[in-house]
């Protein structure tokens, strides 16, 4: 004979599983990045490209976060510009082995150790926005605590094969959006 649960119930056992399932994620919940040199939510004059019709200066923003779970082994750092007229964005910068003890990244002065991999400009490294004329893009900056020490990437890996290993080893993400127009 089937056991009837009664819809109060059912309820109440669906709330108890999803406060559960949300208990496990509270390391990542204070888990923030942030760009201290933008303005107004956009990349200064000289963080712009510095080719393609844009005349910046090419110099990486200072990204910075906190509240990264204890048990992160290492941090990756992604800018994506998602509104790039090429069906599949454009990936500005991947920086990955980035040391736990790393809570910034300054331009200029990347940690020991780190490596950037080749981004969808061809070479490894920073390159800043430079969306088309009149168009104003979003470029999404991620940092990805990792539960190893190192992705152990050959230096020809895609970018988009340096997102899913980051995603494969990735145990919270921090995210912040700048735009840019030209």
């Amino acid at each position: 004979m089937p056991v009837i649960v009664p819809p109060a119930i059912r309820r109440l056992s669906v709330s108890v599983l999803l406060l559960a399932g949300l208990s496990s994620c509270s390391p990542s919940m204070d888990f923030q990045v942030s760009v201290p040199d933008a303005v107004k939510g956009r990349f200064t004059a000289e963080q712009y490209y510095n080719g393609y019709g844009c005349a910046g200066r090419n110099v990486a923003p200072h990204i910075a976060w906190q509240g990264a779970p204890a048990e992160a082994r290492s941090f990756a750092v992604t800018i994506f510009d998602p509104d790039a007229p090429t069906g599949h964005g454009w990936w500005h910068w991947l920086i990955v082995d980035i040391p736990a003890s790393t809570h910034e990244l300054t331009p200029g002065q990347l940690p020991a150790g780190v490596f950037e991999t080749i981004t969808d400009f061809g070479n490894p490294g920073y390159g800043g926005p430079c969306p088309p004329t009149g168009q104003d893009h979003h470029y999404v900056i991620t940092v990805s605590a990792l539960r190893v020490d190192s992705l152990a990437l050959p230096a020809d890996r895609s970018p988009a094969a340096v997102d899913a290993a980051i995603k494969a080893q990735s145990i919270a993400q921090a995210q912040t959006t700048l735009m840019a127009a030209h």
